[in-house]
């Protein structure tokens, strides 16, 4: 039995290397419009509910990524490992964690803080929803107009769009801050 179990960890590292690698810029606004542009024969809510849970993965990477730029250098794959996976208790598995790591360290300020903290709320609503929820659901709209979307041109968005948008700023901030400098 140990030969399965040494093959399932083999397996789950390389799903979770695949999983965490990082697409660039043109990469990633496509895999975004790609998240929001589904296909016709599927239904509204499924593709919503894709939608919600494959952004606001991205951006739970790249507040893992943004945090582990100022631990020290010389710590462990294991130790990395230990402070975030959930599967052994690591402190900082859990999105929530990570936000509160981030924005004690000073990687987002106030509002950004507030928007990952909705995408959250919103991925959890969309994850564990028993029902057909989607962005044209009242209590989503709502939070996707709170998000911090400064250009008034986008006032017009949809609640997706602005939900991608937001999380396409953050994820970019958390793997480049310097990106606003530009």
């Amino acid at each position: 039995m140990p030969r399965r179990r040494d093959a399932l960890t083999k397996i789950d590292t390389a799903l979770k290397n695949l999983a965490k690698q990082v697409p660039g810029g043109s990469e990633l606004a496509t895999i975004l419009t790609g998240i929001v542009d589904g296909k016709e024969h599927y239904r509204p809510a499924v593709l919503d509910r894709t939608c919600a849970i494959a952004a606001a993965g991205m951006l739970e990477h790249a507040l893992e990524v943004a945090i582990i730029r100022h631990l020290k250098p010389e710590l462990s794959e294991r130790e990395r490992k230990e402070l975030f996976d959930s599967a052994v208790g690591g402190p900082l598995g859990s999105f929530h964690a990570k936000l509160v790591m981030a924005y004690a360290l000073g990687l987002l300020h106030e509002d950004w803080r507030e928007d990952s903290d909705t995408i959250r709320v919103i991925r959890n609503a969309f994850a564990h929803s028993v029902s057909d929820i989607g962005f044209t659901n009242e209590e989503i709209v709502k939070e996707c107009n709170a998000l911090h979307i400064t250009d008034s041109s986008r006032s017009q968005l949809s609640a997706k769009f602005r939900f991608v948008i937001m999380v396409g700023v953050l994820f970019r901030h958390l793997m480049d801050p310097s990106w606003l400098d530009t």
